[in-house]
């Protein structure tokens, strides 16, 4: 398991997570982003009626998490 690093100072660390759940027929991203002292910031996450590769849906995820910023 990869350990949490702290971003640059003045800057927020986004972690994303993306599910596929195939016999529902859905497709889900999460993201969670915190600031340098590891202090929660925001979260947000989505979830549509459509079948996307996780790889694909994690970069939604990261695409959403960075038109809050």
């Amino acid at each position: 398991m990869e350990k949490w690093q702290r971003p640059c100072r003045g800057r927020l660390r986004c972690n994303t997570d993306a599910s596929v759940f195939r016999k529902r027929g859905v497709s889900s991203y999460e993201a969670v982003l915190k600031d340098e002292e590891g202090r929660f910031v925001t979260a947000l996450g989505g979830m549509w009626e459509s079948m996307v590769e996780p790889s694909l849906t994690e970069v939604i995820g990261v695409r959403e998490a960075l038109s809050y910023l």
